[in-house]
């Protein structure tokens, strides 16, 4: 009895010290790769976007517009648009996203130039936000 009891205390401590590991958990132990690059990592940039969604939250029509029609936003975005996605990346549904991001930025630029409406602008920042998760989404292949 005395033996099963310190072969069990020691089995138990090995399960402890080194762990139950399956499949599933070294799945779930690896770590998430984000379709990254640097162009799409310039345009996503924070001064960008939170000078657009601080102006919105503010309800500061002249200082979103501004924000938009940034000429180092519409620069970002063409370097965007010219650098390829790296080929680890690559596919055919992250090619779609990219254009449906482009096309998003290029309609909140259009709209900060054309003095469009807060409502406007706020439906734009939106459209390029959830493009730009679907990007990134390390899911979508």
């Amino acid at each position: 009895m005395m033996n099963q009891l310190r072969v069990g205390g020691m089995v138990l401590l090995l399960v402890c010290f080194y762990g139950c590991e399956s499949a599933a958990s070294r799945e779930l132990g690896k770590p998430t790769v984000v379709a990254t690059w640097p162009a799409q990592l310039k345009l996503m940039d924070a001064k960008f976007g939170m000078g657009v969604a601080y102006s919105l939250r503010d309800r500061n029509l002249a200082a979103c517009r501004k924000a938009a029609a940034n000429p180092d936003l519409e620069a970002a975005l063409e370097n965007f648009k010219k650098e390829p996605i790296p080929s680890q990346f690559a596919t055919p549904a992250r090619e779609a996203a990219k254009q449906t991001v482009a096309e998003a930025y290029e309609k909140l630029i259009a709209t900060g130039k054309a003095n469009g409406s807060l409502a406007e602008l706020q439906k734009a920042f939106d459209d390029a936000s959830k493009s730009t998760q679907k990007l990134v989404d390390p899911n979508l292949k």
